[in-house]
């Protein structure tokens, strides 16, 4: 079971207060950039903690366009979040995390993207916001 820490923190790439975490007793900390759609989890992505193998391994079936986007703070690594559901995706391409382009699409019935439903989004955030069934803006 996971503990919750329920503590904003800074996030690396735009240094404001949009970062989540969670304890996971397997990963450690996990964050999750709300700001930017990067993540990182503790293991093996702290390389300080963990030293550089666990990432490598990680990264062994990931995407080239993933781990191209990767970013380093110094301390781990954060990557670029993808979200699927049965009917949709959110995707980012780009060539550095400076750059990085957020994409919603709808999946054609054998999962492929429906290049058709491609829809560019400034943020990860306006992205998450097209997905089917999404609960991002409180209504009180």
């Amino acid at each position: 079971m996971a503990k919750e820490i329920t503590d904003w923190v800074e996030s690396p790439i735009t240094k404001r207060m949009m970062v989540m975490q969670d304890l996971n007793e397997n990963t450690g900390v996990t964050k999750m950039d709300i700001s930017t759609g990067y993540f990182t989890n503790e293991l093996p992505m702290n390389y300080t903690k963990n030293g550089e193998a666990g990432i490598k391994e990680y990264e062994s079936s990931m995407p080239d366009s993933i781990k191209r986007l990767r970013f380093d703070d110094g301390e781990s690594i954060w990557y670029p979040s993808t979200l699927q559901t049965t009917r949709e995706v959110i995707f980012p391409s780009g060539d550095t995390y400076e750059n990085v382009s957020w994409h919603f699409a709808k999946l054609k019935d054998n999962k492929e993207i429906d290049p058709k439903t491609i829809v560019d989004c400034k943020t990860y955030l306006e992205a998450a916001k097209l997905v089917n069934g999404h609960s991002l803006s409180a209504k009180f």
